[in-house]
């Protein structure tokens, strides 16, 4: 369930959207367990402020903001 772990957030600028073809914010919610590290969600967007709106919109709590991972988030989710 959502919130009720410890979780990871990320943002970072200059991805490429593939939906919109243009280079836009990356946002991502992760948990790592037992040394694995599961997506649990990813947004684009134009602005940190929005994305960051979005993951409180959608109930997300108890999240640890990490910077220098979101590039590795971010191929993990191009490679899907």
């Amino acid at each position: 369930m959502k919130g009720t772990q410890y979780s990871h957030f990320g943002i970072g600028a200059n991805f490429l959207d593939i939906h919109a073809m243009r280079y836009r914010m990356f946002g991502a919610v992760w948990k790592v367990e037992k040394g694995f590290r599961y997506i649990m969600g990813y947004w684009f967007a134009d602005s940190e402020k929005i994305i960051t709106e979005i993951v409180h919109s959608e109930g997300w709590t108890n999240l640890q903001k990490v910077s220098g991972q979101i590039s590795d988030i971010y191929q993990a989710v191009r490679a899907e």
